[in-house]
């Protein structure tokens, strides 16, 4: 893993911790400075202690100040040294952390046994909450050390709250002796596991050519908030002793009473407090006063809640629930009436939402109700054909339909007695410039969409006549039949006021002919 015990110590001299100014206003960290601990002695290279003692060397050419003894990294980097004091940690990252452990006897006394580190222990407190900033603390200890224990801290920052997990199997020991480094007791986390130079057999000469290092791995797995929400329906139980049918889609008859069901459940790994949820019932169904029942975390327990604010805008508050527990909620509603359905397949959609603060989420539930209705008999006819002279030898016709029963107006076809083409229109009125005097036939023909076919509607109303002479436009007004004689009624022919006025005038202008040329 490391190509000497040396790489594995060397990093940048770790000096009592001084968190930056800017990482405590950024990150909001409220943790204490890291330190060692407790005071001791301290000693240098050139005069070691005279008694068994851990990590007091404040000038270890390769480390520093050993009194700053556990640091970590992010496990992935495998590079010499990158160690420090402080770790952004991100979720499902494993971390490597590391203890240097350096009796720092004489080597001279370790003849007499007096500078051999007995019944030697290492232990790593790891904190078993969640929070954003996490310190752990690792302590080495002896029975004839002095002190007997001496302990060190390492911090992590999380971007949310986060738990740490030793990985079990992790903890090594490396020395000279055992380069390649042996397994450690994963009670090093808990009570503490034995170390030693050449196993774990708790005996650790003085000197440097003693040290050893120590590392552990642990898994970050940062807080999540995350729950589900499921929506199901049922028809309603018959008898008390019926179970319901809890599905996503039913079929339903009108002003039938359904059950309804929302299970909640929390799918994290944090604790949700304040869970809420509501339903939103779709257009015409009403809950059933005093029916909303509720199941709460592992209580078997089915218990009225007491108020049908479930389907309010504000929901009902559900409580708190660990990781892997949830509620259920279901209440009854009635179904639409007849008159409140439209004819056909009703499909009427039920939401329900669940909700924790800001973060929420939703599902949904359908009952399809049919509505047979009689089908109408489609009707449509043309009622009339207006005729207006808009100017010389021109005219607007105008036509006016009825249609009901899903008869659908299309359009009209014009034609104007003369030998221009037939004009479709779709907005009832054309317009029509003829080039001669005479007398003409203006016809109009609408089209109806009817069950899914075109159809026409010929009419007697919708058909009129119209005469212009001698370049003269005549303004349409409203004839004064004669008594006699009596015009015949023409039927489809039927001359419309205009030509009547034409014909008065025309007669009226042959007498004085006559008489002055009598």
């Amino acid at each position: 893993m490391f190509k000497t015990l040396k790489s594995l110590a060397q990093y940048v001299p770790k000096k009592l911790l001084v968190l930056p100014i800017f990482l405590v206003a950024l990150l909001g960290i409220t943790f204490a400075a890291g330190a060692w601990w407790p005071e001791r002695p301290t000693f240098t290279i050139k005069n070691p202690a005279p008694y068994v003692t851990f990590n007091s060397i404040t000038d270890n050419p390769n480390y520093g100040d050993e009194r700053a003894f556990f640091d970590a990294k992010p496990a992935t980097n495998t590079s010499e040294g990158g160690f420090s004091d402080q770790n952004q940690v991100t979720d499902g990252q494993e971390m490597l952390l590391r203890i240097y452990v350096h009796n720092n006897a004489a080597d001279n006394l370790n003849a007499s046994g007096k500078g051999i580190a007995k019944d030697a222990k290492a232990r790593i407190w790891l904190p078993a909450v969640t929070e954003n900033t996490m310190r752990a603390n690792a302590y080495i200890s002896a029975s004839n050390a002095k002190p007997e224990e001496v302990s060190d801290t390492t911090d992590f920052i999380g971007g949310n709250n986060f738990k740490m997990n030793y990985v079990p199997g992790s903890a090594t020991m490396y020395t000279n002796a055992v380069p390649s480094g042996y397994k450690l007791n994963d009670s090093i986390v808990t009570t503490g596991a034995p170390i030693g130079y050449e196993g774990a057999n708790g005996t650790i000469p003085g000197c440097f050519q003693y040290t050893g290092i120590i590392t552990i791995k642990v898994k970050i797995q940062l807080e999540t908030k995350d729950f589900t929400v499921a929506k199901t329906v049922s028809k309603d139980k018959a008898n008390e002793s019926d179970k319901y049918n809890w599905v996503e889609n039913i079929e339903a008859k009108p002003s039938e009473t359904v059950a309804y069901q929302i299970r909640f459940s929390n799918v994290g790994n944090a604790q949700i407090d304040h869970a809420v949820l509501r339903d939103q019932l779709p257009k015409g169904f009403s809950i059933v006063p005093g029916t909303t029942l509720a199941k709460y975390g592992n209580d078997p327990t089915i218990k009225p809640v007491g108020n049908d604010g479930i389907v309010s805008n504000g929901g009902i508050d559900i409580g708190s629930y660990s990781p892997n527990s949830g509620a259920v909620v279901m209440f009854k509603a009635k179904a639409p009436s007849v008159d409140q359905l439209e004819c056909g397949v009703n499909t009427l959609v039920n939401i329900a939402e669940a909700s924790v603060g800001k973060q929420w989420t939703t599902d949904r539930a359908t009952v399809t109700i049919n509505k047979t209705c009689d089908k109408p008999t489609p009707t449509f006819s043309c009622d009339m054909l207006q005729v207006d002279v808009i100017g010389t030898k021109k005219i607007k016709a105008t036509v006016t339909t009825s249609q009901a029963g899903g008869a659908e107006y299309k359009n009209t076809k014009f034609t104007f007695g003369d030998k221009s083409a037939a004009v479709v229109s779709t907005s009832k009125v054309a317009e029509h410039q003829y080039a001669d005097n005479g007398t003409f036939i203006i016809t109009a023909v609408p089209s109806f969409m009817v069950n899914g076919k075109l159809e026409t509607a010929e009419s007697q109303s919708c058909i009129k006549q119209v005469t212009f002479k001698e370049d003269k436009p005549v303004t349409p007004e409203v004839p004064v039949t004669p008594t006699t004689p009596t015009l015949p009624n023409t039927g489809p022919g039927e001359m419309i006021g205009l030509f009547v006025g034409v014909m008065s005038i025309s007669a009226l202008a042959y007498r004085y002919f006559v008489g002055r040329n009598l």
